[in-house]
């Protein structure tokens, strides 16, 4: 190495001890090399007047062969000048303010989307609302597209068998109540895994309570309707809890509207009444039905049952329903009116 890398060194005219020589010029790491090399080269008692030199900076010869004027230059320590810096510096508080007003618009456009918000709900009173919380809901689509068509021939030649189905709605109404506010009544039981609601409907008519229940008409060409009161009766892990008069006359209404009464649609109170349907007397042993009428496929039929305003005392009827067999409680029976020819 020392053959490759031989050094001439001059120092106020004279050769040092060390076989190199160090220039103000050098990096910091090229000089603190040198340095350390020079130190432990050097007698001891030069090793102070060397580190003094060092301090000062020393010139190192060029090597044999290399031009005189070449000489190492030490880098900046960053790639940014001090004015860089100096600049960035001046950046920081205008970014920090710039922040500051975007954050304070965005505060001002929630509070005023709040407020827009309120004015909205504020602008129609509950006491307005209709019959649904929103606008009508969609109609279910139809399932039996140009059936019609497909029996016009005469193919239909067996009546087809009645269907007997129960309503999905039951809801209460409290008869001093003026507008009509509906609402749910639900028995449960509390069980290991949680709360348990059975499939039970709570029929109820008194003075001071009516029951609101819709039926769907199902299937295609079963249009003839019949509806039946019947009080269900106790079986293996079913109790209906009757309480009633004996015998009992219940008016059964009609109401005005062909909308659906949708656990998913919120409805705040029953519509009202429009046709008076007829009066059924309800018994333990005996079944209650209505004369038949049409029912289109694919409706609803909306019925409110009632006490008579002048019977009323005679009018107590109270209890609870599923779809377990044997059935009772209000149930509808449809029949097929495509074999004689109704449609």
């Amino acid at each position: 190495m020392a053959n490759i890398i031989s050094l001439l060194l001059t120092v106020n005219g004279k050769r040092p001890h060390a076989p190199w020589a160090i220039t103000p010029d050098l990096l910091p790491t090229q000089k603190s090399w040198y340095a350390n090399q020079e130190l432990r080269h050097s007698p001891p008692q030069k090793n102070a007047q060397s580190f003094s030199r060092f301090r000062q900076g020393l010139t190192l010869a060029p090597l044999s062969g290399m031009p005189a004027s070449a000489q190492y230059s030490a880098l900046p320590a960053s790639s940014g000048s001090v004015d860089d810096d100096l600049n960035e510096n001046e950046k920081a508080p205008i970014s920090a303010r710039q922040g500051n007003q975007l954050l304070l618009w965005a505060c001002i456009l929630a509070i005023c989307s709040s407020i827009m918000s309120v004015a909205v709900l504020l602008k129609e009173p509950y006491s307005n609302r209709s019959q649904a919380s929103s606008n009508a809901p969609l109609r279910r689509p139809n399932q039996y597209v140009n059936l019609d068509r497909v029996f016009k021939n005469g193919s239909h030649t067996t009546p087809f068998p009645p269907i007997m189905h129960f309503p999905s709605v039951v809801l209460q109404i409290q008869t001093k109540d003026s507008k009509r506010r509906i609402h749910e009544e639900e028995r449960g039981w509390r069980s290991v895994l949680g709360t348990v609601y059975p499939d039970d409907r709570h029929i109820i008519v008194s003075p001071e309570t009516s029951t609101v229940v819709q039926l769907r008409h199902i299937d295609y060409g079963m249009e003839h309707c019949i509806l039946n009161v019947s009080v269900p009766k106790p079986a293996k892990n079913r109790d209906p809890a009757i309480r009633m008069t004996l015998p009992s006359v219940v008016d059964i209404w009609g109401l005005d509207t062909e909308l659906e009464l949708s656990p998913h649609i919120l409805w705040d109170y029953a519509p009202p009444r429009r046709t008076l349907l007829g009066s059924l007397t309800v018994s333990l042993d005996k079944e209650a039905s209505l004369p038949e009428f049409f029912c289109r496929s694919g409706e609803f039929s909306t019925l409110e049952f009632a006490c008579p305003p002048a019977s009323s005392e005679n009018c107590y009827v109270d209890f609870w329903q599923n779809k377990e067999s044997p059935y009772g409680g209000i149930y509808m029976t449809q029949f097929d009116s495509l074999f004689d020819g109704a449609l």
